[in-house]
């Protein structure tokens, strides 16, 4: 999947059925993530993650319980400096999925001084019961290849009979890291010059907004992982 530029509303993503794309063949070696073999589990690709790590930091997921995530779309904002760079990774299935810091925080508005608004893109969704669910959507599958199986025989070859997921990153965390300011600078640019007002640009030698951030970020994860997993 794609991501647009701080203009577009819509993003763009190439959905393939039967195979997948030539150059991610080697998904199908990746790891099997059967879903959540649950009510609940059942009604969306749910899958359980291991463990996130945030700015170096490991958080092991078996701190909480149930500790699952749910492939779909976000639904709520919370607000975020515009140039906060966040180091985010997700393990699932024993890989780590490096998530690019360019889609952890996008622009949704504008406060009354005619600067631009941000806000994180990860959200959990409540289920009506003890187990809410972390959304993996959009902000994810921009940094992951993924692949559905409804898995209908229980082929013996999977180790499951429940369909399944298959995930393959595609971000470098490093290169990302590196291209952040300059990337970010040119959509929030972008976002403002839309909307008829100035973004300032931040330079590479700025301090960054993440030590200010980290601690906001640790708290709503602590309370978002009781209910579910966090960020």
């Amino acid at each position: 999947m794609s991501r647009n530029d701080g203009v577009q509303t819509t993003s763009g993503g190439i959905f393939t059925l039967g195979n997948p794309l030539s150059e991610y063949a080697n998904i199908t070696d990746q790891p099997i993530l059967p879903i959540v073999n649950t009510t609940t589990g059942r009604q969306h690709w749910t899958v359980m993650i291991d463990s996130i790590i945030f700015n170096n930091d490991t958080i092991p997921m078996n701190l909480w319980t149930p500790r699952s995530s749910l492939f779909d779309q976000p639904n709520t904002v919370l607000g975020l400096p515009c140039t906060a760079m966040t180091e985010l990774a997700f393990v699932i299935g024993g890989i780590t999925y490096p998530v690019d810091p360019l889609d952890l925080v996008a622009p949704f508005g504008w406060f009354t001084n005619e600067t631009v608004a941000c806000g994180g893109t990860f959200v959990s969704v409540d289920n009506g019961d003890a187990s809410p669910t972390m959304v993996l959507g959009q902000t994810f599958l921009r940094n992951a290849y993924a692949l559905y199986s409804l898995n209908p025989t229980g082929n013996s070859n999977k180790n499951t009979t429940l369909p399944f997921v298959q995930l393959l990153s595609v971000t470098d965390a490093k290169e990302a890291a590196a291209n952040y300011t300059a990337q970010n600078n040119a959509r929030l640019e972008a976002y403002a010059a839309a909307h008829g007002f100035k973004y300032v640009a931040q330079s590479s030698a700025q301090e960054s907004p993440r030590a200010q951030i980290r601690g906001w970020i640790l708290l709503i994860g602590v309370m978002t992982f009781v209910h579910l997993i966090g960020l």
